[in-house]
């Protein structure tokens, strides 16, 4: 979920490697800049790491582009 719309993607993780395919079947909102800068970021991003507070961090080689946080 980009934090407007929800879509589907394969993906591949290898160790601490990621990487992310074509985003498939989406919903339809209209979102602003910030879908199209989650839907370009993923594409570029090869990392992942789970900070100490345990949040996910997506990153392009060791700079952090995305933080999500598990949701009770």
């Amino acid at each position: 979920n980009s934090g407007c719309n929800g879509y589907s993607a394969q993906f591949k993780v290898d160790g601490n490697t990621i990487s992310f395919g074509e985003p498939g079947p989406s919903t339809l909102m209209y979102c602003g800049e910030g879908e199209t800068f989650f839907r370009n970021t993923i594409k570029k991003v090869n990392r992942f790491k789970i900070d100490e507070n345990g949040k996910l961090n997506i990153m392009l080689n060791d700079v952090p582009m995305m933080r999500f946080k598990k949701i009770q």
